[in-house]
């Protein structure tokens, strides 16, 4: 037998890495078609999620086909949703996840010792997602679910933000609109922001007060591997009525200290 029968012809050989390639880019264009539902404010039509993709209507289409038929998509008229299948994803990520039972006792501790709500935060993109969160005995005046996308620039992503460098937070504000407004009407500029997060950095906190939900105060600090590298951030999360006490001394060494426990994911 030659040489070439036993290998297979070499001509031949190129089109399995060509198929493997197609296979990883369909992955790939149905991972951007699911995160564009992700991060749309409701149900969205063909054209538009073909636009935030920037797949044609027809591969768009083939693809949201396809998650329809395994529940990772949902239809409603010309209109399409999550599916069903997220929300197993979901609970499957809550159960399994190391950080997060690691932080509820650290957590419960903390809003037990303060009185606040506590929520631990991480990255998404150029998001953030709460992934657990501890009432405390003064209840927000609004519920966040988990999982909800929020912004980086306003309130306690600030934090995020103080961890990019000059690279990465420039393309992070190629996102951001020119002048931003705060929930109350203040305005900054991406220069102010960025001289915040560096303030954010080096003190290792930052207090909020109704930066980006009305009503709401917020103390957080950033959880930190021991390379330095963030990975979550910490927050107490209160009412209005806490303004005056949020940045207290001992509130920020109850928060470090926890923020420090997390840390220690085994």
């Amino acid at each position: 037998m030659s040489e070439t029968s036993r290998v297979g012809d070499a001509s031949e050989r190129p089109e399995v890495g060509a198929e493997k390639r197609s296979t990883m880019r369909s992955l790939d264009r149905a991972l951007d078609v699911v995160e564009a539902l992700v991060r749309a404010d409701g149900p969205q039509r063909l054209v538009d999620i073909a636009q935030a993709t920037g797949l044609s209507s027809a591969t768009a289409l083939r693809i949201l086909t396809v998650l329809k038929e395994r529940k990772f998509v949902a239809a409603d008229g010309q209109r399409y949703q999550l599916g069903v299948a997220n929300l197993a994803s979901s609970y499957a990520f809550m159960r399994d996840s190391a950080l997060s039972r690691h932080a509820k006792p650290y957590m419960q501790e903390l809003a037990a010792a303060t009185g606040l709500s506590v929520a631990l935060y991480v990255r998404y993109g150029f998001s953030r997602v709460q992934v657990v969160r501890i009432n405390g005995k003064d209840p927000l005046r609004y519920e966040l679910p988990n999982g909800r996308l929020l912004p980086l620039h306003l309130g306690l992503g600030k934090v995020f933000s103080a961890y990019m460098d000059r690279d990465e937070f420039d393309e992070f504000a190629g996102e951001l609109p020119t002048v931003m407004r705060t929930i109350r009407g203040e305005t900054f500029s991406v220069e102010d922001l960025w001289a915040e997060t560096r303030q954010i950095r080096e003190q290792r906190f930052h207090v909020s007060h109704e930066e980006r939900a009305l009503g709401t105060v917020s103390l957080a600090a950033p959880v930190v591997d021991p390379r330095g590298d963030l990975f979550a951030v910490l927050a107490l999360l209160g009412p209005t009525e806490h303004s005056g006490s949020i940045g207290d001394e001992a509130l920020v060494a109850e928060i470090t200290r926890a923020a420090g426990a997390i840390a220690r994911v085994p």
